[in-house]
């Protein structure tokens, strides 16, 4: 059986207290992980909000080896280790934290990020937990649903890193530079 979103109203409030959303589809997932294997040597995800496991799910399905999640709500974590049962579980991991706190204990070759939080007070701090613990160069898919919200707390730390013009997969730099993302200029 699946996950009900819809008919979980204490798991709605809760993300809309915490400034996330209740659910989220993963767009074209399997196409952004063909497109960053295609780029990259990617052998190790983390999806951030991994949610009910979509993400996680496509990748191993794709033949990443290591697909990790972090997600707030047992119930989501529950639906997830469901979704994933098919798979060796010394593929993947799903951590239960809050993601504005939450710092991974190991490096990854890629991040994914379904814009997790949605609500302006809890977006500061998580983009500042993320910048804190992320290793430079550190490669990202991050999919906004509204990129105007995010631009100033991203854009000149994050530079495109596809060959694809729109393709949102960007490389992580520490130090900031103006106008070094050029992807969100005209978005």
């Amino acid at each position: 059986m699946d996950y009900d979103w819809k008919n979980d109203q204490k798991t709605t409030e809760i993300c809309r207290e915490m400034g996330s959303y209740p659910c989220i589809t993963s767009y074209n997932a399997e196409g952004n992980l063909a497109q960053a294997k295609k780029e990259y040597q990617i052998k190790s995800i983390l999806d951030l909000g991994c949610g009910r496991g979509n993400i996680l799910n496509c990748a191993l399905s794709a033949d990443i080896p290591i697909a990790d999640g972090v997600e707030f709500f047992k119930s989501h974590i529950s639906a997830a280790r469901r979704t994933l049962k098919k798979f060796d579980k010394s593929r993947y991991k799903i951590y239960q934290g809050d993601i504005r706190t939450w710092q991974p204990k190991k490096k990854y070759d890629l991040i994914y990020m379904f814009d997790p939080i949605c609500q302006e007070e809890s977006r500061k701090p998580f983009f500042d937990n993320l910048m804190n613990y992320l290793p430079d160069e550190q490669l990202i898919i991050y999919i906004a649903v509204d990129l105007a919200r995010t631009h100033n707390l991203l854009a000149n730390h994050f530079e495109h890193a596809s060959e694809n013009s729109e393709f949102p997969m960007f490389k992580y730099h520490k130090i900031a530079v103006p106008d070094r993302n050029t992807f969100w200029k005209d978005k």
